[in-house]
Formats: C-alpha cells, sequence, structure tokens
C-alpha cells in the first residue's frame, strides 16, 4: 500500500481536463502546459539547467530531449545568431 494517496494525483488531472473540455480545448491536457512551458522558457533564453530545476528533472539532457521544441522563433534567431 502506497504512503500517498493516488487521488491526490487524480484529482487534479481530472480538474484540468474538464477545464479544458469546457473552454473548447479538448485536446489539451495539463501535460500540455508542461511542453509550452519549457518552450517558452527555452525559447525567452532560459538555460536547460534552470529548465531542469524548475521542472524537478534529475537531468537536462532528459528535460531537452523530452520536452525540447524547437520552434520557427529559435530556428531563426539561431542562423541570424551564426550570420552576425
Amino acid at each position: 500500500m502506497p504512503a500517498y494517496s493516488t487521488t491526490i494525483f487524480i484529482v487534479p488531472i481530472n480538474w484540468s481536463k474538464q477545464l479544458c473540455a469546457r473552454s473548447g480545448h479538448n485536446d489539451y491536457y495539463f501535460h500540455t502546459l508542461r511542453h509550452t512551458f519549457v518552450t517558452l522558457s527555452l525559447q525567452n533564453g532560459d538555460d536547460a539547467l534552470t529548465v531542469k530545476e524548475n521542472l524537478g528533472h534529475h537531468s537536462a539532457a532528459f528535460t531537452l530531449n523530452t520536452f525540447g521544441h524547437m520552434t520557427q522563433a529559435m530556428r531563426r534567431d539561431s542562423a541570424s545568431a551564426w550570420r552576425s
């Protein structure tokens, strides 16, 4: 028997699904917000170690492999930096 109640985890997930469905975004879930947070953090210049710590991950490599989605703006900025 776990020392914690699984209800602690199920209630926020169900709540976020209901909230998204009520707002007309049936394909969005709480976990989508984590991906968005990481992408925006990296796009705005946060380093991988800071993002890793914010998410509570064990390594920056895991964070980048799992959540590090490259946006068109990030590709454009990178190309511009190399041209300079």
